[in-house]
C-alpha cells in the first residue's frame, strides 16, 4: 500500500480559491448587489498598468463614494483582503480595509512592486470568476 501525503496547495491555487469564494458571495446576493462588479474587475488590470496599484485602489474607493455596498468599494475589499492576507508588510485591521493603501504608499519600492503583481495574479482570477458567474446589468456586457 503507497502512502501518499497531500501536498499544501500552490499559491496559485489559494488565489484561485479566494476568488471563487468571494464571487460565489456575491452570486449569493444576486445582480442587484453587485451590478457593474464584471465591468470594474475586468478593467481593474489595465488601470493598475496605466496608473499604478495605489492610484487604482484609491479611485475604487472614491468611485464609491463611502458606499460599502458599492460594486467599486466591494471590488476594492476583494483586492485589499487579499493583499491583507498574502503581504505581511500591507497587513491592517480587518474592520477599515483602506489603511491597505496607507500601508502600499509607506512601503518600498520591492514590496510595491511584488503588492502590484500579486494583485495582478489574483485579478486573474477574479475577473474569470465573475465573467462565469455573475450576470451582467441588462444592457452590459463583460
Amino acid at each position: 500500500m503507497s502512502h501518499t501525503t497531500a501536498l499544501p496547495p500552490t499559491l496559485e491555487q489559494k488565489r484561485a480559491s479566494f476568488a471563487l469564494e468571494k464571487i460565489r458571495g456575491l452570486q449569493l446576493k444576486g445582480p442587484n448587489c453587485y451590478g457593474h462588479y464584471v465591468s470594474y474587475v475586468s478593467a481593474l488590470p489595465a488601470t493598475i498598468v496605466m496608473n499604478g496599484l495605489g492610484q487604482a485602489l484609491t479611485t475604487l474607493v472614491a468611485k464609491a463614494k463611502g458606499k460599502r455596498d458599492d460594486p467599486h468599494r466591494i471590488l476594492f475589499d476583494h483586492v485589499a483582503e487579499w493583499l491583507n492576507k498574502e503581504i505581511e508588510a500591507l497587513r491592517v485591521p480587518p474592520n477599515d480595509l483602506t489603511f491597505v493603501i496607507d500601508r502600499l504608499m509607506e512601503t518600498d519600492q520591492e514590496t510595491y512592486v511584488h503588492a502590484q503583481a500579486e494583485t495582478m495574479a489574483y485579478l486573474y482570477w477574479l475577473k474569470q470568476f465573475a465573467r462565469a458567474y455573475l450576470k451582467t446589468p441588462e444592457g452590459g456586457e463583460h
